[in-house]
């Protein structure tokens, strides 16, 4: 072998060329830095929801006369702010994904790539990220934690959706 199956670096001195396929035979992120950028993006989001909500939503309640149960313009602008918090939240999430990196994954120093290096894009991201919510997340995170024993480091969803985390030089 000329690379190491588990992190793709030369075993043989004087190798240039960089393997194709395989994560593109870059080093593989770790369980750690992983949850690190889980827990920065969700901040992320969750502020960004958070202050679109509080906006919208709480004009809807500024609106709102004192004494009666709602007005029309209030229960819309409500629905209105509901209705963005989850989209933004969605949308956001959903362009980390596609794009390869997020704040997140930028102050953890990795990147999400398919088999040949390149970020997953679009279709793959959205995949990877409803695959990522649902089926990892509800089962006791035990997709999530797939990550610490797998051979190439790879969690449920990156496995259904052919990416790989890997160190951001």
């Amino acid at each position: 072998a000329t690379f190491c199956g588990a992190c793709g670096k030369p075993l043989v001195e004087g190798v240039v060329a960089e393997r194709e396929g395989y994560h593109a035979g870059k080093e593989l992120a770790t369980f750690w830095p992983r949850l690190g950028a889980l827990l920065i993006d969700g901040i992320v989001v969750a502020l960004a929801a958070g202050v679109f909500g509080a906006v919208t939503i709480g004009a809807a309640i500024a609106m709102t006369p004192t004494g009666e149960d709602s007005s029309g313009a209030a229960a819309a602008l409500m629905i209105v702010g509901f209705v963005g918090v989850i989209a933004l939240a969605f949308g956001l999430t959903w362009r980390f994904h596609a794009r390869g990196t997020s704040p997140g994954a930028r102050a953890a120093h990795v990147r999400i790539v398919d088999k040949n290096g390149d970020p997953p894009g679009v279709g793959r991201g959205l995949g990877r990220m409803l695959v990522a919510s649902f089926l990892s997340g509800n089962l006791f995170n035990l997709g999530y934690l797939w990550a610490i024993w797998d051979r190439e480091k790879r969690t449920w969803h990156d496995h259904l959706a052919g990416t790989w985390v890997v160190k951001d030089e």
